[in-house]
């Protein structure tokens, strides 16, 4: 006689059973694995005998083809800095964490006509404002890239060809600038800070952008385009300027690194190859970090509060 199942006891479930919950659970998969559009499955029964390593194997693949598809970040450092070629200046910040986003040197009018060209001017009432003197050799054109006001950033050479390779809509792009403290207990220091964030909505060659639209980046004001020149279009809803900077590194070692706890947040940033950067770095070169983990830095950059702005200055922060 079968005596009755206990309350805790759990039925054992058929072979049919099984092969349906795998069925539901690969169609699961091939419908994320594919940009969110469904695929169809034939209805047709899996094999009555599976080997638990192959299961194992095809998880594995359909796991690596999933992460394929996840928006990546990239790490960019814009603006002014220490360098003569850039500017030989840094951009001034306070302990409120109110900031001036100041671009680097243009040498090169715009061919379009002098409506398409930016200048320092600009700037200058925006840096004294936050209480700080502007650098009298720091005149004429400045190259406005990013260009907060637009939504922009354009790249040429190795960086854009970065811009490539990682940025499909839905991936993101991190500025970070050395800005230098006017007041608070490292005065005069210079801290390491993300000043702007762009969520992509899509990537552009520059030649295919057509002349009413040439004022919206630095790389469109000039012609020809080059053809290896590229302009992200960030999606105006989660993406700008920020209104305060947020610190994330510092001068150490000889060069400029994220901080430990703030790297560890992150959980690391890595090279193209898969390698990760040792300590943090982040010093100015051709290819910019990669996020090893963008879901990771989304929540962490979340938990900051940020507060967007589309504009490339703004007044002193309340």
């Amino acid at each position: 006689m079968r005596l009755p199942a206990s309350p805790g006891h759990r039925r054992r479930r058929s072979r049919r059973e099984l092969d349906d919950t795998r069925l539901a659970f690969l169609r699961f998969c091939n419908y994320f694995r594919n940009s969110w559009t469904p695929v169809c499955i034939p209805p047709a029964p899996l094999p009555q005998r599976r080997s638990f390593p192959v299961l194992v194997a095809e998880l594995r693949v359909i796991t690596c083809l999933a992460k394929l598809r996840m928006p990546n970040g990239l790490l960019y450092r814009v603006g002014v800095d220490s360098d003569p070629k850039s500017g030989g200046w840094n951009a001034p910040c306070r302990k409120d964490r109110s900031f001036c986003y100041v671009p680097i040197r243009e040498n090169t009018p715009s061919d379009r006509g002098s409506m398409f060209n930016r200048g320092y001017d600009e700037f200058t009432a925006f840096v004294t404002a936050l209480g700080d003197s502007w650098p009298p050799h720091l005149s004429g054109l400045c190259h406005l890239d990013p260009d907060f006001g637009h939504l922009t950033y354009g790249d040429a050479g190795s960086r854009a060809q970065r811009l490539r390779e990682f940025m499909i809509p839905g991936s993101f792009i991190v500025f970070w600038a050395g800005l230098r403290w006017l007041d608070g207990p490292q005065a005069g220091a210079i801290v390491c800070s993300i000043i702007g964030f762009y969520r992509v909505s899509h990537v552009l060659q520059v030649s295919d952008i057509g002349v009413l639209d040439a004022h919206r980046n630095a790389h469109t004001r000039f012609r020809p385009a080059p053809s290896d020149q590229v302009i992200v279009f960030a999606d105006p809803r989660g993406s700008g300027r920020l209104r305060r900077h947020i610190p994330i590194g510092e001068y150490r070692d000889r060069a400029q690194r994220v901080y430990p706890d703030t790297l560890s947040a992150w959980g690391d940033l890595k090279r193209k190859n898969g390698e990760l950067l040792k300590d943090g770095y982040i010093q100015l070169g051709g290819n910019p970090p990669i996020f090893n983990k963008p879901d990771r830095f989304l929540k962490w950059f979340s938990r900051q509060r940020p507060e967007f702005v589309h504009a490339n200055n703004v007044t002193r922060a309340t």
